[in-house]
């Protein structure tokens, strides 16, 4: 540029790069300060270091793994991820469930009744595991075992729709037309 604005440009002088340095330092600094509560990383917070400690893998973990086989046809590698779970936490819930409807899925009932029944002892006011028993029931054409797990499913989740859907579905495949439409109702 010739002339104008332009030629008037100078630099700033050192005082203002002095200025600008120390706000800059000032701001960060108090930025820094407002944060001071949050402890700051050390090498064991790194979990790519050889130094963290590793967390014991949880069911749902085992729980994921074992899905996954099972969508690959890969039923004894699902059973013994489904085992690992219930070996981590004996009475957790997904796990006892997860295992007890790959057992219902492969037709092998009374394996699937005795995981059913194991998780209504772990958690005798399911109304998951209830409704699960019951269709299991209802698969065999055991309707008045099926009819009674469906109850208590409906017993312990009210609000539910599904168990009373399946309920009424059982009573209906038993001829039992009114209590189905009661429940439908």
């Amino acid at each position: 540029f010739s002339g104008g604005a332009a030629s008037a440009y100078k630099p700033p002088a050192a005082a203002s790069e002095n200025y600008f340095t120390s706000a800059w330092n000032k701001s960060t600094s108090a930025v820094g300060n407002a944060f001071s509560w949050q402890s700051k990383p050390t090498e064991t917070d790194d979990p790519t270091s050889l130094n963290s400690k590793t967390k014991p893998v949880t069911p749902d973990v085992y729980i994921a793994a074992g899905r996954m086989y099972e969508t690959q046809g890969k039923f004894t590698e699902a059973q013994q991820q489904y085992e690992k779970a219930l070996k981590a936490a004996p009475n957790d819930l997904a796990s006892l469930i997860s295992i007890a409807r790959l057992h219902d899925r492969q037709g092998q009932f009374p394996k699937a009744i005795e995981a059913y029944q194991r998780a209504a002892k772990a958690h005798p006011r399911s109304g998951l595991v209830q409704n699960d028993l019951g269709l299991c029931y209802a698969r065999q054409k055991d309707a008045n075992n099926a009819i009674a797990a469906l109850t208590r499913a409906c017993e312990f989740s009210p609000k539910n729709p599904k168990y009373r859907n399946n309920l009424a579905t059982v009573f209906v495949e038993s001829g039992r037309t009114e209590e189905a439409y009661r429940q439908l109702k």
